[in-house]
């Protein structure tokens, strides 16, 4: 699974996939107007659109948050071993997260702004931000659903496990049409 900065950011150095959603009011809005093609984005819809996305998951996701989903992508690594053993991963990877601010970064918008001019993408911005929304509902639920480390289980690490693989689906349309924007922006 090929991870892109969102991804990377948020879960750390052993990341694994990012952010599902179910329909409704879109969560995230980047300002830039929504029927324009991403052919079309100029370096300033390329600046607005990539610095929207990256306040909103920086302002979304606290140091403690983005600490936890980073020991679940390393912990649901290797889910066949021990519950003592996953529960020491568990806690481990949280607890080297919060003593290192440097494990999981704020968002940097320059790795999407690169990408988003320039590309032949015949996806409209509406499409990328419901893609940023779902994105962040499967974040969103991810946490919701994640035990304690001393919690953790064989159960909670298969469920978390495939709730981070199913992230990767979050935006099939955007991710089959156009993969250079989906790699910039997930």
């Amino acid at each position: 699974m090929k991870l892109g900065p969102t991804a990377t950011t948020i879960l750390g150095s052993s990341a694994f996939l990012l952010l599902v959603g179910c329909g409704g009011d879109p969560l995230y809005s980047s300002g830039v107007d929504g029927n324009k093609p991403v052919s079309s984005y100029t370096q300033s819809d390329a600046e607005k659109f990539c610095s929207s996305e990256a306040s909103f998951v920086n302002g979304r996701y606290s140091h403690q948050q983005r600490c936890v989903l980073n020991s679940a992508g390393t912990t649901t690594s290797n889910c066949s071993a021990s519950e003592a053993e996953l529960r020491a991963t568990c806690t481990a990877a949280y607890d080297a997260c919060v003593a290192d601010a440097t494990k999981v970064k704020d968002l940097d918008p320059s790795h999407c702004v690169a990408a988003l001019p320039g590309s032949t993408c015949q996806a409209k911005t509406s499409e990328l931000n419901t893609c940023v929304s779902n994105l962040a509902s499967a974040l969103d639920s991810i946490l919701a659903s994640m035990p304690s480390c001393s919690a953790f289980t064989s159960a909670a690490c298969s469920t978390i496990k495939s709730m981070l693989q199913s992230t990767d689906e979050a935006c099939p349309t955007l991710k089959a049409a156009c993969p250079d924007v989906y790699s910039a922006i997930d």
